[in-house]
């Protein structure tokens, strides 16, 4: 079976198994080690962490962020 067969078989699936397969592959990921950030990557992050740090009152609060995505928590 290839790829585009399994992805078909999957994707056939309901959605409960879905979420089971896509959660059971991502742990695949997590235990081989997800990729390395690459040196631009690293440094973008740092960039943004040294901005949220130098302008605290531009945060937006966690919560905030799940609301209007409409994810209350």
């Amino acid at each position: 079976m290839n790829q585009i067969d399994i992805a078909r078989e999957a994707i056939g699936l309901p959605l409960a198994e879905r979420l089971e397969v896509v959660g059971k592959i991502w742990d695949s990921v997590v235990d081989e080690g997800l990729p390395s950030l690459s040196d631009s990557q690293r440094n973008l992050i740092d960039e943004r962490i040294k901005m949220a740090d130098s302008n605290p009152d531009q945060r937006t609060p966690a919560m905030d962020v799940f609301n209007e995505l409409g994810r209350n928590g």
